[in-house]
């Protein structure tokens, strides 16, 4: 049986990037500023990792994750730390990257 599940990130972009966006790709990101209008130079996404969870061992593995995230199960997670953009969020080992979530939800995580 699978089951999808979900981490929530909030991803920081910079001027340059908004405009790297723009200029260089022709793409204008669903980026916003902050909401209490301080860092004016500062942009936010919202962004979702959707993962799969077919094995026994996986299920396992984000129940424990979930529940120290959340002190429930749940089908998504919000990391409520924010992320710089040049961190990489797309993680392929289920292991590794429910570490990097607890990571994010403990402190900041620098940029590569």
């Amino acid at each position: 049986m699978e089951v999808q599940v979900e981490v929530q990130f909030t991803v920081q972009h910079t001027l340059e990037q908004l405009k790297a966006e723009f200029v260089k790709r022709g793409h204008i990101p669903d980026w916003h500023t902050p909401e209490d209008g301080g860092a004016p130079d500062l942009f936010f996404e919202t962004r979702q990792v959707s993962l799969t969870l077919s094995s026994e061992k996986d299920r396992l593995a984000w129940f424990v994750f979930s529940l120290e995230a959340t002190g429930e199960l749940r089908r998504r997670v919000i990391i409520p730390n924010v992320i710089p953009a040049t961190v990489n969020v797309d993680i392929p080992d289920l292991e590794d990257f429910l570490d990097f979530c607890r990571r994010c939800m403990v402190g900041a995580v620098g940029g590569a």
